[in-house]
């Protein structure tokens, strides 16, 4: 009787848990994200660190860069992205008028399908309702989304921030709950996944940055309409592994097609090149993606995009490699067997054996002063760790 109300309690604890984290998804989800930046930014930190920067002004100088290089891309290229916007709207209303007299004239399934559209005259009427009330709680959500995003991007940086600052005393708090024996391991583990999580999400964003760039940029040079807004969209779909290339090469395509049938075939080939360079020459030197089930990824990526919508989309893919990376831990873990763990008599015996060398040498020349105070240090330690046994 009693196991089964223990059963019952830790069941309902872990539902009510569950049930708290539901009902408090955004904070964890902003948690989670911050959690990423920080893995990511990280070893820059550590490199500032190397040049004698204490951790408070390198981790405020690499904020700042990123702040500033988000606010400088967002100024530059808002006004062409809004003519193109424009562009865009205006073609499209275009084209719209246009086929829909061709379809009011032409076969009778293109006039069945013109009779159940909008007259191009009261489109815009349509889609702005009665008074203009649709116009109006369009412009709202916007407005609102656009908020939500700048202080969600605001909450995410100050996070990565506290949690970049104290991430050694909350891992000393998380790991004192544990018991002595698996800490050193759950530190391992949590190393590792911050590690490879902090890896995907540097790789992605450097890959994201060169596909939106160089495409951008050949896009304009060809002469192609759109080459911001095809940009945005390659970046956005390079997160999408193998169906993110269907993604960048279509719309590429046909917007092309609009121009020319060479000038379409060009750019194709353009975006194929340029694929294949950050597949084959970069993603190789930032991460190793063959450790990681793409399978998985997308699987994640449905769920989080049907629950979370875009937010989902955007922690899918390290969240993904983080539970990849936990379920290894995991494994290694139960298969190793715990007689491949160094205990601390082997240690000073060791300790020992080394001291015996030196004693033992020929010539009875001294120890090098190096190597003397490696053996001091090693000493100190050894009787530091027995201290905790």
């Amino acid at each position: 009787m009693k196991r089964v109300a223990a059963y019952t309690a830790v069941i309902l604890t872990t539902l009510a848990l569950l049930y708290l984290l539901w009902q408090f998804r955004l904070i964890v989800i902003l948690f989670i994200i911050s959690l990423f930046v920080a893995a990511a930014v990280r070893p820059s930190i550590l490199y500032l660190a190397d040049y004698r920067l204490s951790p408070i002004p390198a981790r405020l100088l690499i904020y700042s860069l990123i702040i500033a290089g988000f606010v400088f891309v967002t100024y530059l290229l808002s006004e062409p992205l809004s003519r193109e916007v424009q562009l865009l709207s205006n073609r499209t209303a275009i084209a719209y008028q246009i086929n829909y007299n061709r379809w009011t004239d032409g076969s009778e399934w293109q006039q069945g399908l013109a009779s159940r559209l909008p007259d191009p005259e009261n489109l815009f009427d349509t889609a702005i309702g009665e008074e203009g009330e649709q116009l109006l709680q369009t412009l709202l959500n916007i407005t609102q989304a656009i908020f939500t995003l700048l202080a969600g991007t605001i909450t995410i940086i100050i996070l990565s921030i506290y949690w970049s600052t104290d991430q050694d005393r909350f891992e000393r708090l998380w790991l004192s709950l544990l018991p002595a024996v698996k800490r050193v391991r759950a530190r391992e583990g949590w190393r590792e996944v911050e590690t490879s999580v902090g890896e995907y999400i540097r790789s992605q964003f450097v890959q994201s940055f060169l596909a939106a760039s160089l495409l951008g940029l050949g896009y304009w040079l060809m002469g192609l309409y759109y080459p911001i807004l095809l940009a945005i969209l390659a970046a956005v779909a390079w997160l999408i592994p193998i169906a993110g290339v269907v993604l960048i090469a279509v719309p590429v395509f046909f917007v092309g097609l609009n121009i020319s049938l060479p000038l379409a075939l060009g750019a194709l080939l353009y975006t194929i090149v340029i694929i294949l360079f950050l597949e084959v020459a970069v993603e190789p030197r930032l991460f190793d993606r063959r450790r990681y089930s793409t399978f998985l990824l997308l699987l994640a990526m449905i769920c989080l995009v049907d629950a979370f919508g875009f937010v989902g989309f955007i922690i899918a893919p390290p969240l993904a490699a983080a539970v990849q990376v936990l379920a290894r831990q995991i494994f290694l873990y139960n298969v190793q067997p715990e007689t491949t763990a160094v205990h601390i008599n082997q240690l000073e015996q060791r300790y020992q054996e080394i001291q015996r060398l030196f004693n033992d040498s020929d010539g009875g020349e001294p120890v090098p002063p190096e190597i003397g105070n490696m053996l001091e240090r090693l000493e100190k330690l050894l009787q530091q760790a027995r201290q905790f046994t």
